[in-house]
């Protein structure tokens, strides 16, 4: 629980120049009013963080390292049945998808959401299917657990065999 605590703070800090250029901007002034500035900041990025804190506890087989995070991996058992399967999800479309890059072993698929498209791959390789996700722009603020959930959708079928860490 402790990382948790932590990993909310490092993300709030994160989140605070976004809400100060964003006050700076409504008030259109560099220095007049920096405290006003500082407090919206602050607030804005509590409450982004915060927000999403509560998407992610529904999850209870969610990871440490998942945790408010937007970028997801995950590992599965490579065999053609697997392939197939995700192949086929994809098709029928869980989202508005677009297909960028595809050959036998890869997959590069692009999401639409509302504000911020992901980006995800799939990649075959001897021993292992490695499904990636994450998101267009701005990796570093939490989504709500969407890519998340995506990832769970695709994988609905088939047996995890292990998690990944975020990659970069």
């Amino acid at each position: 629980m402790k990382s948790k605590y932590i990993k909310f703070i490092k993300k709030t800090l994160l989140v605070f120049p976004l809400g100060l250029v964003l006050s700076i901007l409504i008030s259109l002034t560099l220095f007049e009013g920096m405290i006003s500035s500082i407090i919206f900041a602050a607030l804005f990025s509590f409450i982004i963080i915060f927000n999403n804190w509560f998407e992610y506890e529904k999850f209870e087989n969610l990871e440490k390292f998942d945790f408010l995070e937007s970028q997801h991996s995950i590992t599965l058992e490579s065999n053609a049945e697997n392939w197939s399967v995700l192949n086929r999800v994809l098709d029928l479309q869980i989202t508005k998808v677009k297909s960028i890059s595809k050959t036998g072993t890869f997959k590069k698929v692009i999401i639409e959401q509302k504000f911020i498209d992901s980006i995800l791959y799939l990649i075959k390789e001897k021993d292992n299917i490695e499904i990636r996700i994450r998101k267009k722009y701005l990796n570093f603020i939490p989504d709500m657990a969407r890519n998340y959930k995506i990832i769970k959708k695709l994988t609905k079928e088939i047996k995890i065999t292990t998690a990944n860490n975020v990659y970069n």
